[in-house]
């Protein structure tokens, strides 16, 4: 075959299997269009003899033949969909099938064979773990015992399918269950349970619900309110039920309805009227071959003729009644007698199995040799037959590789292909056709075997696989050969995890300082500026999300440029499910809480981590950057030196150790400058290049640490609401980068720290109204203080100049933080700022070069 024609076979192959799914998804909402697009399909599939295509339109035909009342033309169908589907193994549409053909019997009143088609059908679909199919199958064999009046059956498998569909959430088969045990309720004379189930079910399931559900439900509540002797609110319901089956295609349930609508006004004297409606659901049930239907409403019309005094009409449906019973039992018997016919020919069948298995003994023994040696070369050996299933003699591996019981299953299925199955399917199919041809093409079989996987995963065992065309008498023949390459692919797969280790490591030593950087920035993002979403409103919990999606993608890109793959699949999982959170819906604040604990720093970055720690020296690992001395050899060196007798001797010893322990103020400094372009750059704005400038000035870190470490509040506040955007500074004729400066200088016993931005100001307005609104004053104490004074009180708990909170600030607890650690070291800070041109905080603290200050 041309690769043109292959190429247009597998189109049309598609189109059948559009038509199927169409007509198969529209159901009972429109039976003439099922019927349409399954002839189509028919038509086309056996022009192509795709047996597959034919089963499954077939199917589709008796399913809309079943429901028009053709019940004899759908049992010709169905029967041979589910022999096609018995050939190519497709269980779930198996199951399908057996659902039709159970039905089909039910309408027949052939109880017998009605189970067997709905156990055969739950078989089927547990193959495919298809939870909805064995629930449906359930439901129909608790349907069946109903129908014998077996109701402890009845209930147990009905009970069954509602755990089913209760553990899949398919509300649909929960509802249609629990019409049938308000049924059985009713028949048991528990009618106040079964008017509660019904109702509750009306209520709860109404938007739901097919129309089919409400003709049954409204129809059982009309019975049961006749029951109870509420004859006006059984009609209501009853003219319900009716209304939907006379505008409908419910065929066996509008013999029901009939039924129940003539009980209803006989039971009200309107016997006139009763007579007319179940004469009329008579003629319906029996033009349609709906035989149990025929019983009830017979044995309805005698009752009512034998109240109204017409005995000889009541004594002609009664003996109606007793032939139609005969003619069911009789079919009944005639089902039984088939199945028992059907056994015996199986049993010859297998009789003459049996001889020709004597037959090949020798033919089996000349083949032992061969297949000793094939069950000990460590590889797999099987052929196909013409439908691409699996013969019998294949060696021994096979069943170590792809399962037990291999015999008659295909071999497309056992590959776990996932949604290559239809194409490799219609490969083999293809090839089939070509060795079985007139006239064997061996380019063009190569060809199509060349399309055929080479490599796959069977129940975590990795497979090579090789395929060839053998001679076998006079036939060609698929031989499959398969090979165990687990432990080859398993050793490539470390190769590549070590070469990706490497690679991480390179790049990590070759860029030392920049990586600790990229962690020091990460750790912060996650410890010190996520915001707390529970003191954010909508608006700003999507803004918030927004930016944390955002964040998360570029340490994404940056971790990857390290070759920190472990880190980068958790980030990009934790990107995935932020994206989530993005596209809205309900339950956000849920999945705000399961997110969350996933940004832990430890969490994402240990794997990768700890792999870099167990490679590299120890001190890589020195935050400092440098390594002059350690802190453990300073500490034991003065433990040491205290045991000293002499005072005298010890002081200028303990200078020296000061100065060794001592660092430039400015060294506390360092990190602020790529963390301000680093926060800068995330939320859009320009910032000039800048670094610490003025004195050196030795101190001890420990000493000034939480008063450097608190001045990450002052930097967020320049970028997030001190420096404008870039757009912003061009209207005020501003550069478009902002500046932030940052000076240190030795003033007297003293050191000075000034920190200032050429952004908007702080806005003296809004400090107004937050501590108004906060209570913290009145609008007349406000306005007597100074402006230094006012300026002071942005370092107020729950005080800020932010319109809106940000994972930068906002909630006006930053800068009280600042205030905190410059009163721990005993120092001032004041704050200029000028509306539009920016602001300057200087920090004057006591200058400390030794602990003893």
């Amino acid at each position: 075959m041309s690769e043109l024609k292959q190429d247009k076979r597998t189109d049309q192959i598609k189109q059948i299997h559009t038509w199927i799914d169409n007509g198969w998804t529209i159901g009972m909402e429109n039976l003439s269009l099922v019927e349409e697009e399954a002839m189509l399909a028919l038509d086309l599939a056996e022009s192509l003899d795709y047996s597959l295509g034919i089963g499954l339109a077939k199917r589709n035909l008796a399913y809309a033949r079943q429901w028009k009342s053709h019940t004899q033309e759908a049992f010709t169908l169905i029967t041979d969909a589910i022999d096609r589907f018995l050939q190519v193994g497709s269980q779930d549409d198996l199951g399908s099938a057996y659902d039709i053909l159970g039905n089909i019997h039910m309408a027949w009143g052939s109880y017998d064979d009605a189970l067997e088609c709905f156990y055969a059908s739950g078989e089927a679909y547990k193959k495919t773990t298809n939870t909805r199919g064995v629930g449906w199958s359930y439901m129909s064999l608790g349907g069946v015992y109903f129908a014998k009046k077996d109701y402890e059956l009845s209930i147990e498998y009905s009970n069954k399918s509602i755990d089913l569909f209760r553990s899949i959430g398919f509300i649909n088969g929960v509802n249609a269950v629990g019409q049938r045990l308000a049924l059985i309720l009713r028949n048991e004379g528990k009618l106040d349970e079964a008017m509660d189930m019904v109702k509750t079910m009306l209520s709860e399931c109404e938007s739901i619900m097919m129309d089919i559900e409400r003709v049954l439900l409204y129809q059982i509540l009309a019975s049961i309110h006749r029951l109870q002797g509420d004859l006006d609110q059984a009609l209501v319901n009853v003219k319900i039920a009716k209304g939907f089956v006379d505008n409908g295609s419910m065929l066996v349930e509008k013999g029901e309805v009939y039924e129940e609508y003539g009980r209803v006004l006989h039971a009200m004297g309107r016997y006139d009227q009763a007579e007319t409606i179940l004469l009329e659901g008579l003629a319906f049930v029996e033009a349609n071959g709906f035989m149990p239907k025929v019983l009830n409403i017979e044995l309805a019309l005698a009752d009512l003729y034998e109240e109204m005094g017409s005995i000889q009409k009541a004594f002609a449906h009664y003996r109606a009644y007793m032939e139609v019973k005969d003619q069911v039992d009789s079919q009944e018997r005639s089902n039984r007698f088939r199945n028992v016919q059907l056994s015996h020919e199986m049993k010859l069948v297998e009789k003459e199995a049996e001889i020709n298995r004597l037959r090949n003994v020798e033919l089996r023994k000349a083949n032992e040799s061969i297949s000793r040696l094939l069950n000990n070369s460590n590889q797999g050996f099987l052929t196909l037959d013409d439908h691409m299933q699996i013969e019998p003699h294949h060696s021994k591996e096979c069943n170590r590789l792809l399962g037990p019981n291999l015999i008659g299953l295909p071999i497309d299925a056992l590959l776990q292909l996932g949604d290559d199955r239809d194409m490799v399917r219609d490969i083999f199919q293809e090839i089939t056709a070509l060795i079985k041809g007139p006239s064997y093409d061996t380019f063009r079989v190569q060809a199509f075997l060349g399309l055929l996987p080479e490599e796959i995963q069977v129940n975590g065992i990795y497979l090579n696989i090789q395929y060839k065309v053998i001679q076998e008498v006079d036939q060609h023949k698929v031989m499959v050969i398969l090979t165990d390459i687990t432990e080859r692919v398993h050793l490539e797969d470390q190769i590549k995890q070590e070469e990706s280790t490497l690679r991480m490591l390179v790049e990590v030593l070759t860029n030392t300082n920049e990586f600790k950087r990229i962690m020091r920035d990460f750790r912060s993002y996650l410890t010190e500026e996520l915001p707390s979403f529970d003191q954010l409103n909508e608006v700003e919990k999507f803004i918030a999300i927004e930016s944390m999606y955002r964040i998360i993608h570029t340490f994404k890109g940056t971790f990857s440029t390290y070759a920190m793959a472990r880190t980068t699949e958790k980030l990009h999982q934790l990107e995935s499910e932020i994206a989530q959170l993005l596209d809205g819906g309900d339950n956000v604040d849920q999945k705000i809480a399961t997110v969350l604990p996933k940004l832990e720093w430890d969490a994402l970055v240990r794997e990768d981590y700890d792999v870099i720690k167990g490679n590299v020296p120890p001190m890589f690992f020195d935050e400092t950057e440098n390594l002059l001395v350690t802190r453990d050899q300073v500490d034991r060196l003065i433990h040491r030196l205290k045991k000293v007798e002499r005072l005298e001797d010890l002081a200028p010893i303990l200078a020296d150790i000061d100065l060794v322990r001592q660092t430039d103020f400015k060294d506390l400094l360092r990190e602020y400058p790529d963390k301000v372009y680093t926060m800068a750059e995330r939320y859009g704005k320009r910032i000039e290049s800048f670094q610490v400038e003025g004195d050196e000035i030795a101190v001890l870190p420990e000493q000034y640490q939480a008063f450097t470490d608190s001045l990450i509040h002052v930097f967020r506040n320049a970028i997030d609401h001190g420096i404008e955007t870039e757009d912003q500074r061009m209207d005020m004729d501003k550069p478009p980068a902002g500046r932030i400066t940052v000076d240190l200088r030795l003033v007297g016993r003293g050191l000075e720290l000034r920190v200032a931005d050429d952004g908007a100001g702080i806005d003296l307005d809004r400090i107004r109204h937050k501590v108004v609104d906060q209570g913290i004053m009145s609008l007349a104490d406000f306005d007597s203080l100074s402006r230094s004074e006012q300026l002071q009180l942005i370092m107020t708990d729950r005080v800020s100049t932010a319109q809106t909170l940000s994972e930068l600030s906002g909630r006006g607890v930053g800068m009280a933080a600042v205030r905190e650690a410059v009163k721990t070291l005993g120092g001032l800070m004041t704050i200029e700022s000028e509306k539009g041109k920016g602001t300057v905080f200087t920090f004057r603290l006591p200058y400390m070069s030794s602990l003893s200050q």
